[in-house]
């Protein structure tokens, strides 16, 4: 027995259970339509196409991933532009994810993204993406 009056075995067990509880909310964090978004934000904040290309469809070359990854990297180049996942509405093999930005100016605007699962793997429908894009863009001006 411990000098607290707690066995052991109870600090043991409550530390084991601490450290798989983390494990899996990281292991989590790294998978489904949300995580596919927050990389290719990350991607886009980085500069790295190579690790945008990875996750969209149809692919890195094609003018609608063009167009998202432009428009992208443009909204969040200044470095003071906030994201926020807020919300998504999945089904077995689609999710239309709510993205909401904010500017340092006060300025907000939320983007609707298509994330598919392909083979196995969340890939953001860049086509669908794009098309809505514009669509909201174009009802705010």
């Amino acid at each position: 027995m411990s000098r607290l009056g707690i066995p052991t075995l109870g600090w043991l067990t409550a530390i084991l259970l601490s450290l798989v509880t983390l494990f899996v909310f990281g292991t989590l964090r790294n998978y489904g339509p949300d995580s596919t978004v927050r990389k290719f934000h990350e991607a886009a904040i980085a500069d790295d196409a190579q690790a945008a290309a990875i996750l969209a469809t149809p692919n890195f070359d094609s003018a609608s991933t063009q167009e998202l990854w432009t428009f992208l990297k443009g909204l969040m180049a200044n470095g003071s532009t906030e994201y926020e996942i807020a919300q998504n509405q999945r089904q077995a093999n689609k999710c239309a994810i709510v993205v909401r930005y904010r500017s340092p100016f006060g300025d907000q605007r939320s983007l609707i993204w298509v994330v598919i699962r392909q083979q196995g793997r969340w890939l953001i429908d860049t086509k669908e993406t794009t098309l809505a894009a514009r669509y909201l863009l174009r009802r705010r001006t």
